[in-house]
């Protein structure tokens, strides 16, 4: 007769932390500096028909500015106040992100 040993409380989810830890950290980095600022560039990227007719009623507020294509077909660079974007595109199948700062472009 074989005996299964078991685990001691809590060492599963520590042994899985430490196993996933390579795959989580740059996640959680990603996320951060995509994040949507307060305020600024922000790259939106319709993932539905819906979400491509909330940015053209994202266009429609005075409070945001059109910067250019994004480099995803059909996604869009606003410049403006987060809060304004979202009212207009949140939960419509837009994936609104931070565009990171690449420095001075010539």
């Amino acid at each position: 007769m074989t005996r299964s040993r078991l685990l001691p409380a809590g060492a599963v989810p520590r042994i899985l932390s430490v196993v996933t830890m390579p795959v989580w950290i740059p996640v959680v980095v990603l996320a951060v500096i995509l994040a949507p600022p307060a305020e600024g560039e922000m790259l939106l990227v319709p993932l539905t028909e819906e979400g491509s007719r909330s940015l053209v009623a994202a266009l429609g507020d005075r409070s945001t500015r059109l910067i250019a294509a994004g480099p995803i077909p059909g996604s869009l660079v606003l410049r403006g106040p987060r809060r304004s974007i979202w009212d207009r595109v949140g939960g419509k199948g837009v994936l609104v992100l931070g565009v990171p700062d690449m420095g001075c472009s010539a």
